[in-house]
């Protein structure tokens, strides 16, 4: 690809509009520049710091028209790689990068990591308080975890939803489909999570170094399969 070409380059729909005002001037300052290949980076490195400042959408717009624009060149094949890794079909590497990097974000972000402290906080409180009454009640062991987890489970719920919308109200998704989401990621991360509680504490003690981390897959793993599950359901949109 010559480096002065002047093939010109549009925007997809409404992508700009739906920018705060410098991030449109800067895709404004980017599209303008006649120089096609030099313009086409500029306009990929953006759409991965707009992915990696967690703007996964407007970032696959980016990445879905610059793969349409340069159909049979370089650009198209990196923005497919990049366009890949967002939607959840890229290959491992890319993928993973991508996840870690989002998982990351999520656990410093305060408006996700404060209501899941909140959520967790409270499960504790009704899991242990329905512990309590239970044990002794004649039931088994296993059936006394799984209805004291259930437990947890119902008070974690509406503590999540409603300490995640007056966080974010702007965001927020209609009650009824919020509700549905965080009680299906919430059990599917705690199943996962208790798999690998329960997988770390009978490991060997020559391999007790890697409980932690075993642990902190499990987790990770976890919020994968919770998100997946809620596209399953309808409840979170596919990413294409």
């Amino acid at each position: 690809m010559n480096r002065l070409s002047t093939k010109p380059f549009s925007p997809p729909p409404g992508l700009a509009a739906s920018l705060d005002a410098a991030s449109a001037a800067e895709l404004a300052a980017l599209v303008s520049d006649p120089r096609e290949e030099l313009r086409n980076e500029d306009l990929l490195r953006l759409g991965r710091r707009w992915r990696a400042e967690g703007h996964d959408e407007r970032a696959a717009r980016l990445f879905a028209a610059l793969r349409e624009e340069d159909a049979s060149g370089n650009t198209a094949a990196t923005a497919e790689r990049e366009l890949a890794a967002v939607a959840g079909t890229g290959s491992v590497g890319p993928r993973f990068e991508y996840l870690a990097s989002r998982f990351a974000r999520d656990l410093t972000d305060y408006r996700q990591l404060l209501p899941m402290l909140a959520a967790g906080w409270a499960g504790e409180i009704a899991g242990a308080a329905a512990l309590s009454r239970l044990a002794g009640a004649g039931r088994s062991a296993l059936a006394t975890r799984l209805l004291a987890g259930g437990a947890a489970l119902l008070a974690e719920t509406p503590v999540l939803v409603g300490v995640q919308r007056l966080l974010a109200p702007e965001s927020a998704p209609p009650l009824h489909r919020a509700w549905a989401s965080a009680l299906l990621g919430l059990g599917v991360m705690k199943l996962f999570g208790g798999f690998g509680r329960g997988t770390a504490i009978r490991l060997p003690a020559r391999l007790s170094f890697a409980r932690p981390a075993l642990f902190q897959a499990s987790l990770f793993s976890g919020l994968l399969a919770a998100r997946r599950a809620e596209e399953a359901v309808g409840l979170r949109e596919r990413r294409a």
